[in-house]
């Protein structure tokens, strides 16, 4: 996998639970990747580059068995726009790679 998978996140209100997203294993020559000591961390930025959250394996992320993981459930209130996100994986190597990356947008809420 050399080109992050593409995964563009429902339209979302500010200040409104996102629901969890649970990730599928990766797989590289279809061999499903142990992602058990793998770092792994998100980050949601506006378009203008400023952190909205980050997300790290055991803080936002859960892994599910050795292979797939969720982003558990978050909030964003004091941003509506478009924003975007990757996941990177960082092996025991040094070696990061970056998987998955899509976009967002984050509708704006009277009451937040």
């Amino acid at each position: 996998m050399s080109k992050p998978a593409i995964y563009n996140w429902d339209c979302e209100t500010r200040g409104d639970s996102f629901p969890s997203r649970t990730f599928k294993p990766i797989k590289i020559d279809d061999v499903d990747i142990d992602l058990t000591d793998v770092d792994i961390r998100m980050q949601i930025r506006t378009s203008g580059g400023e952190i909205l959250k980050t997300f790290i394996k055991g803080n936002g992320i859960t892994l599910d068995g050795t292979n797939g993981f969720t982003v558990d459930r978050f909030k964003i209130k004091r941003y509506h726009g478009k924003a975007e996100y990757d996941i990177e994986f960082t092996f025991d190597d040094d070696i990061v790679k970056t998987w998955i990356k899509g976009k967002v947008e984050i509708i704006k809420d009277v009451t937040y």
